[in-house]
C-alpha cells in the first residue's frame, strides 16, 4: 500500500480528489458568465455531456497516450489563460477599476508557479479546501437573497444568442479529466460524472435565484452572478461582492495551480526522453 508521500511523489490523486478538481474547473468557468439565458445553460450542459463522454470512451478504450496528454494539458492551460483574462477584465471593467489589479496577478502568477512546481496530488488536497470555502460564500449570497424573490420573476425573456467562448470553455473538464485519469486510483468515471452534475447543480442555485431575484433587469447586468452577491445582505454588510471576489479567485487559483503542474509534468517527461 502506498503512503500519502508516495501518492504525492507520483502525482497519484483519489476519486474524490478528482472530483473536486473537476468541480472547481466547471464552476469558475460557469461563475464567470455574463447571462442567465436557460437556452445558453441547456447548449452548456448537453455538450459538456457529449465531451465528457467522449472523454469517457477514450480512456475506457484504453487510447489515452503521451501525446493526448500532452495536447489535453496545453489546452486545459489555454483554458485557464481566458478565465483568468475573464475574471481580470471583469474587475477592471465592471467590478472595482481601482484594485490594484497588477499586485493581485502578480501574486497569483507566482503562487501559481510554486504550486505547480510542488505537483498535481497537493494542489489536489487543497481543492477540496478551496471548493468548500467558495461553496460556503455562494451559499451565503443565496441565503441572503431568499427574502427577495419573487416567483413570476422566472419568467425573465430569453437571450437569442450563445455565447461562443462559453461553449468552447465546456472542453475544460474533460481535457482535465484525459489528462488525471490514468493517475487516478480508482472509479474514474464516477469522478467524471459527479464532478459536472455537481458543479452544474451549484451553479443552478446561483442561476435560479439570479433569475428570481433579479428577473427583467438581469439582462442590463454584465456579470448577473456578481449582482445577486452585491444586493445580498448579511449583518452589518451591506454587500456581499467581495465574497464574489474571494470565491472565484480562490477557484481560479486551484485551476491555474493545476494547468501549471500539468505543463511543468509534460516538459519534464519531455526532458527525461
Amino acid at each position: 500500500m502506498n503512503s500519502p508521500s508516495d501518492s504525492s511523489r507520483n502525482n497519484k490523486i483519489s476519486c474524490g480528489q478528482l472530483m473536486c478538481l473537476l468541480i472547481i474547473t466547471r464552476l469558475v468557468s460557469l461563475m464567470l458568465v455574463d447571462t442567465v439565458s436557460l437556452r445558453q445553460l441547456g447548449a452548456e450542459l448537453g455538450l459538456s455531456a457529449l465531451l465528457s463522454f467522449t472523454a469517457f470512451m477514450i480512456y475506457r478504450n484504453g487510447l489515452i497516450n503521451n501525446a493526448i496528454k500532452a495536447v489535453s494539458a496545453f489546452g486545459f492551460f489555454a483554458l485557464c489563460v481566458l478565465d483568468t483574462i475573464s475574471y481580470f477584465r471583469f474587475t477592471t471593467q465592471v467590478a472595482h477599476p481601482e484594485m490594484p489589479v497588477f499586485i493581485i496577478a502578480t501574486a497569483l502568477a507566482v503562487f501559481t508557479v510554486y504550486s505547480g512546481f510542488l505537483g498535481t496530488e497537493p494542489i489536489a488536497r487543497y481543492s477540496s479546501l478551496a471548493l468548500i470555502v467558495s461553496v460556503l460564500f455562494i451559499l451565503i449570497a443565496i441565503q441572503t437573497n431568499l427574502a427577495d424573490v419573487r416567483k413570476e420573476f422566472f419568467l425573465t425573456p430569453q437571450s437569442h444568442r450563445l455565447e461562443a467562448l462559453a461553449l468552447v470553455k465546456c472542453l475544460d473538464a474533460p481535457l482535465l479529466f484525459l489528462f488525471l485519469a490514468p493517475d487516478t486510483k480508482y472509479k474514474q468515471g464516477r469522478a467524471l460524472l459527479f464532478g459536472n452534475g455537481v458543479a452544474y447543480l451549484i451553479y443552478g442555485a446561483v442561476f435560479a435565484m439570479c433569475r428570481a431575484v433579479l428577473g427583467r433587469t438581469a439582462y442590463y447586468y454584465k456579470s448577473p452572478v456578481f449582482a445577486l452577491f452585491q444586493l445580498g445582505e448579511a449583518g452589518s454588510f451591506t454587500k456581499l461582492d467581495i465574497l464574489y471576489f474571494c470565491a472565484v479567485l480562490v477557484l481560479l487559483f486551484a485551476e491555474i495551480s493545476l494547468a501549471v503542474s500539468f505543463i511543468f509534468r509534460v516538459i519534464g517527461r519531455a526532458i527525461k526522453k
